[in-house]
């Protein structure tokens, strides 16, 4: 019951993962099969799930900051990632590489295609990130805060392209690709 936790995420394979009370189940949606895919200790909490786009990989980040991501049919981890300092509330994955924000008000983007990924820092909230999204082709993605702020960002920028300010905090963030990207938010939309 936390309004920054992003605790749902549907594959493309059709699987459902949600976390729920410190255990993430898998749903299969074709034939209705549920299964316990992975149960978090008690101070870990799961806060964050997102598939990868080819649906084998799943993300998930915790309370303490982490991200584990994992290999969905051997359900076995692959590797971890430390850097945030806080809740991790909300992941987004595209072909170019994982998205994460958190309470600690940065946004990371790991490009995890090599084994040794790298990772890019993204700072201008100046609360806690509960929303992002890449935009249709994966050029630029948007982050979107409890300071009522969403950004759009370049990721060969280290400052935002944009800044929309709304009334409360922003979660809801969409793409839609028409002559140009149009960023839609919680509170409105912009180009």
């Amino acid at each position: 019951d936390d309004y920054y936790t992003n605790l749902l995420s549907w594959s493309c394979q059709d699987y459902i993962a949600i976390s729920l009370d410190n255990t993430v189940y898998l749903y299969d949606y074709q034939t209705s099969d549920i299964e316990t895919f992975y149960e978090a200790y008690k101070l870990e909490k799961v806060t964050s799930v997102t598939f990868n786009p080819a649906g084998d990989r799943l993300a998930m980040g915790n309370i303490m900051g982490s991200i584990s991501i994992w290999d969905v049919e051997r359900k076995k981890e692959l590797f971890s990632i430390d850097r945030h300092l806080d809740r991790v509330s909300c992941l987004d994955w595209s072909d170019k590489g994982l998205l994460s924000g958190s309470k600690d008000k940065n946004v990371y983007f790991y490009d995890i295609r090599m084994r040794r990924f790298t990772a890019s820092k993204f700072q201008s909230h100046t609360q806690e990130v509960c929303g992002v999204k890449w935009n249709c082709d994966n050029s630029r993605f948007a982050s979107g805060g409890n300071d009522n702020r969403a950004f759009a960002w370049d990721l060969t920028a280290n400052k935002p392209i944009m800044t929309l300010a709304h009334k409360a905090g922003v979660k809801a963030l969409c793409w839609k690709k028409k002559k140009k990207d149009i960023l839609i938010t919680g509170g409105g939309l912009a180009d």
